[in-house]
């Protein structure tokens, strides 16, 4: 793949996937109702995806995956899984909120980043990701996450360059 896709189009690659996993062939209409989004936004998406070799959609037609869109969709849609259980399984972050926080977390991440989480969350439940949850469990119940940030930001050494001199918009 040549150029990187965009977040958005990151999404409607993972969901075709899921719709074509889930039922077998996917129809524009599918697409737009599971985004939450209108026909033409779909098009739109369609149409560089064509153009960048993930997908093939004939006129009318059903869209299918292209062999780098299958590989592609994968990648995404590992990532996403990886910080799911990160979130909910190690972290205890609600289900709901976690899908919402690792659609976000999932564009921003490099290939070494998630590798390092997968093998972050297979270590933990080589050794029992259960206790770990509990004992993290008690562990926020009995210390303010403030209190926990002051503490980090008092250790740890400030960041050399800011947010925006790395292209990124500050919080």
């Amino acid at each position: 793949m040549a150029t990187p896709l965009s977040a958005s189009l990151q999404d409607y690659l993972e969901t075709i996937h899921t719709l074509l996993e889930r039922n077998g062939s996917v129809r524009p209409g599918e697409i737009a109702t599971e985004l939450g989004v209108r026909a033409p936004s779909v098009t739109k998406a369609l149409k560089q995806l064509d153009r960048a070799g993930m997908i093939e959609h004939p006129s009318r037609g059903a869209v299918t995956l292209t062999e780098a869109g299958e590989v592609e969709a994968g990648r995404i849609t590992r990532r996403h899984l990886v910080l799911r259980q990160l979130l909910v399984g190690l972290l205890g972050v609600e289900p709901e909120g976690a899908e919402n926080v690792a659609c976000e977390m999932e564009h921003a991440l490099t290939p070494e980043v998630v590798e390092r989480l997968a093998q972050l969350l297979t270590f933990v439940d080589a050794r029992g990701s259960e206790d770990f949850a509990e004992r993290f469990a008690a562990f926020r119940a009995e210390h303010d996450a403030d209190a926990c940030l002051a503490k980090l930001a008092e250790d740890l050494a400030p960041p050399q360059t800011s947010c925006l001199q790395h292209g990124k918009d500050a919080p």
